[in-house]
């Protein structure tokens, strides 16, 4: 790398052809004592084989394009242009003329100053009252003060690069964005914010701040500071050759969301990932949290809201491309269990680091998690080999709610595995949704599974193929079990289904519905605590001599234990019956 020290000089203008190469080649020190002019040409010819770094204690202004009228370079090198003065208010850093890396060069322009501010100011901006505003000659608001370089929606448009990144260098360092817009940036990767030198003084969440204007980049975004990262504006990310990701980390301070009356919080292209190590996420503003991405989002820490009755939803496969997970890290906590209100989740597949890992609402709402892909999910077992939604038996038990309702109509069928009582004691009912025609189905197996509170809806099937005495079990004292197959025969729906030697154990009211018929092909074993009504046909047939249909209406002899019969062979059964309604 060519690194050029100015040294007995405040300022550097870089401009055409003024001084020979020997200055950029290492010289220690400038003809004139007041301004050191460095060749444009010169530059383009160094930039062509290697990185160049040019850093002043004072100001750079770069007014001049190469002779040839193309870019500095067509290699992957960088630029890095710092200026900066403690002891300067007026802006340090003044571009006037393009500034062209090429499709592969990277540009640095960074702030030297201590406790200095480097304002960007995009031609979204919000101007008037308490937004941050900047110009030649000095900033305003959260841009007042000295060591500044102001970074204009005019300069912005001036740079061309495979990356850009904008950074505070000096102790104690501020960045402050106001109303980017997608025509600022002329990037095909990323833009990066940053400042992660030590020493900020202000609020531990404030060393990056995003406030005015909405912010848009038609690229990826990296924002990362040393001291927190607060968001008061909607950021979106999308293009570049890296698909738009958005990378928000606060680092040793928190990174504060606040939330706009309406619309998404974060949007990107690509995945979006958020990270504060030491204070955490915390989300407060107008409205609900929502975040989407197209490929994927991932929590690294902890993400809690400031204030109550605030909803989370988490887009993170909005194309339903199959390409968007949803990963959390180890020992996480999202959400609330006092002050959250409903959590939607819609993802290609979900990763959860541990089972210390936490996603909640609140006790009087819920859960919802959705795949529209049209892939399969499995709860404790494995479909990610296919590209489906895989949840296993541990990751089931990091979700706390009062109930989690698991699909819709655009997945392909659900399987639900071997889950104990301890994976999934932290929600109270669990619901499985299949209403696709053609891939309405749910399918219990390979184990037994435990409930408190279990409710499934498919337009198909519901299958049992769980051989063994435990099978599938509510345990909560209230633990209903409703079973419903919405469709029809006409539309190819198969009913309720039992194969193998099948158990139903619900500790309270057992409800079972469809209009096409329950069938067991061996012995089925039916016990309820609070009785059981059933609204169809029920044939059990097998060719093996010693089949047994057991139906046991009140296993904890409380006398609630009614059978309510409903269907077309409710006359056949006539003397044990009470029965439905119009019947």
């Amino acid at each position: 790398d060519v690194v050029i020290g100015l040294v007995g000089t405040d300022d550097a203008l870089l401009s055409g052809g003024s001084v020979s190469n020997s200055l950029i080649e290492g010289a220690d020190s400038c003809a004139d004592p007041a301004t050191c002019y460095v060749s444009v040409d010169a530059l383009q010819s160094l930039l062509a084989g290697s990185d160049v770094s040019i850093s002043v204690n004072g100001t750079i202004s770069v007014a001049a394009v190469p002779t040839d009228g193309g870019a500095f370079t067509s290699a992957a090198t960088t630029l890095s242009l710092s200026a900066g003065n403690s002891s300067f208010s007026t802006d340090a850093l003044k571009i006037s003329a393009r500034i062209d890396m090429g499709p592969l060069g990277f540009l640095v322009l960074g702030n030297n100053a201590e406790g200095g501010k480097v304002c960007v100011i995009g031609s979204d901006a919000t101007v008037g009252g308490s937004d941050p505003a900047c110009s030649d000659s000095g900033g305003s608001n959260e841009c007042a003060g000295a060591g500044l370089v102001c970074i204009s929606a005019a300069e912005l448009q001036l740079l061309r690069a495979s990356s850009v990144r904008l950074s505070g260098l000096g102790s104690g360092s501020q960045v402050v964005v106001n109303g980017l817009a997608s025509a600022d940036t002329n990037i095909s990767s990323t833009l990066y914010l940053t400042a992660q030198a030590a020493g900020f003084s202000g609020t531990n969440s404030e060393q990056i701040v995003m406030r005015g204007g909405a912010v848009s980049v038609a690229c990826a975004l990296i924002v990362e500071a040393s001291s927190g990262v607060t968001v008061d504006v909607t950021v979106e990310a999308s293009g570049g050759s890296n698909n738009g990701d958005l990378l928000l980390d606060g680092d040793g301070g928190s990174l504060v969301l606040s939330t706009p009356a309406t619309g998404n919080m974060l949007t990107a292209g690509g995945k979006i990932t958020l990270r504060a190590a030491t204070g955490g996420i915390a989300y407060a503003g107008t409205a609900n949290l929502l975040l989407e991405a197209q490929r994927g989002i991932t929590i690294e820490n902890d993400m809690t809201p400031d204030l109550t009755d605030r909803a989370i939803t988490l887009n993170c496969d909005a194309d339903s491309t199959g390409e968007g997970s949803f990963v959390v890290a180890a020992g996480v906590t999202i959400g609330s269990g006092v002050t959250t209100r409903d959590v939607t989740i819609t993802a290609s597949d979900i990763e959860i680091g541990s089972t210390a890992t936490t996603i909640q609402s609140s006790v009087a709402y819920n859960m919802y998690i959705y795949l529209n892909n049209g892939q399969q999910i499995g709860l404790g077992v494995d479909v990610s080999a296919s590209g489906g939604m895989s949840i296993s038996a541990d990751e089931a038990q990091s979700f706390s709610t009062n109930r989690l309702c698991i699909g819709d109509s655009l997945h392909g069928g659900i399987l639900i595995g071997a889950l104990s009582s301890t994976n999934t004691a932290g929600v109270l009912t669990w619901c499985f949704r299949a209403s696709s025609t053609s891939t309405g189905t749910v399918r219990f197996q390979d184990g037994s599974s435990s409930f408190q509170i279990l409710d499934v809806i498919a337009y198909k099937s519901i299958t049992f193929d769980v051989p063994t005495t435990s099978g599938v079990t509510t345990t909560y004292f209230l633990g209903d079990m409703d079973l419903e197959v919405t469709g029809t025969s006409a539309g190819g729906a198969e009913g309720i289904i039992f194969t193998t030697a099948q158990y139903l154990n619900v500790e309270s009211l057992l409800t079972m519905k469809t209009s096409v018929g329950i069938t067991a092909s061996t012995s089925l074993y039916i016990n309820a605590g609070a009785g059981f009504y059933l609204d169809a046909d029920l044939t059990v047939s097998s060719s093996a001599s010693d089949i047994v249909l057991s139906i046991n209406c009140d296993t904890d002899a409380g006398g609630a234990g009614q059978f309510t019969l409903c269907g077309a062979d409710a006359d056949a059964i006539a003397g044990t019956t009470v029965f439905c309604s119009g019947e």
